[in-house]
């Protein structure tokens, strides 16, 4: 199996082989193949089908997520010597085209046998191909016609010749159901659908967060407004204790039960301090015991208060 270079290529086409003479222009061989162009008629693409002879017009624009059904400008009339691979040209693959197709054009592709068993050239004999536009580009333009863009790129292979000849190809279809055009504008649909679900669900996922992020400051204020009501409450009974001593030792000093506690503290050897004194330090370490134990009460309610604020602060970002 021999690739052909573009001599070779052309010395074929100049002897009639390959396309009809007429069919291919000399512009398009490339060093080791041929580009071929989209056809005006015989195209089929959504709500609008041109038969044969009928011009679409100079240009398609293929929408995204779209399929459409052409036909090459090039009448087929292969030797049974020679196939051929199909590709498409990167310019337009870059953009999103893409090509269904076989992948190789047979020997005696375009021939038919006539009725003494001769293999004869068909008068038109011309590739016909989905094409589907699967990229971000929305629309894909293609020049269609003589002048038209060159979308694919054949490359000839000289092979043996088969033993036993079979006809290629088959008679232009005109038309294509509906649903065989549909397949990737139904893709593209369910992409936007799921898109849009996309988008509504981390919508309301947004609104949930802010939701609770709200809370979480209303949770923070009343939490913030308790605390200071419990510090409150707490200093308010540290006063009313401190105050209670106060005015049972002040009444205590004041009484007939004074002697008492004068002989009470001489008992316990308290020599050389007079009774109020002692009453008074006692008073003094009672009232700072008390304070001491409010005071860590309000530090292991501040620092709570602190690391909640953390915590939303956090949440936040």
């Amino acid at each position: 199996m021999t690739l052909l270079a573009q001599h070779q290529i052309l010395a074929r086409l100049t002897a009639g082989e390959i396309f009809a003479r007429g069919t291919f222009r000399e512009a398009n061989i490339r060093g080791a193949g041929y580009d071929l162009r989209v056809a005006d008629d015989l195209l089929t693409v959504k709500d609008r089908s041109v038969p044969e002879g009928t011009s679409f017009g100079d240009e398609l624009r293929l929408p995204k997520g779209e399929v459409a059904w052409v036909s090459v400008v090039e009448r087929f009339r292969m030797p049974w010597d020679m196939a051929a691979n199909i590709g498409v040209r990167f310019r337009f693959a870059q953009k999103g085209l893409l090509v269904f197709t076989g992948l190789l054009v047979d020997p005696g592709f375009g021939q038919q046998k006539d009725q003494a068993g001769n293999w004869d050239p068909q008068s038109s004999e011309r590739l016909q191909l989905f094409i589907a536009n699967i990229g971000d580009q929305d629309p894909i333009a293609i020049r269609l016609g003589e002048e038209g863009d060159r979308v694919l790129s054949l490359q000839f292979f000289e092979i043996d010749e088969p033993e036993i000849k079979r006809k290629a190809g088959g008679p232009p279809r005109e038309q294509i159901p509906d649903e065989k055009l549909a397949v990737f504008s139904q893709v593209r649909e369910l992409e936007q659908l799921e898109s849009k679900h996309y988008e509504e669900s981390q919508a309301l996922f947004r609104d949930l967060r802010q939701d609770l992020l709200a809370n979480r400051r209303e949770i923070d204020t009343a939490t913030q407004t308790s605390d200071k009501i419990v510090v409150f409450g707490v200093f308010l009974v540290v006063i009313t204790l401190i105050g209670v001593i106060v005015t049972i030792l002040l009444q205590a000093v004041s009484s007939k039960d004074s002697r008492a506690i004068s002989q009470f503290i001489n008992d316990v050897d308290v020599d050389g301090l007079d009774a109020t004194v002692v009453i008074v330090a006692a008073l003094l370490a009672t009232s700072g015991l008390i304070a001491f134990i409010a005071f860590t009460i309000g530090q292991c309610i501040t620092a709570r208060m602190n690391k909640d604020r953390t915590l939303l602060d956090d949440s936040d970002e």
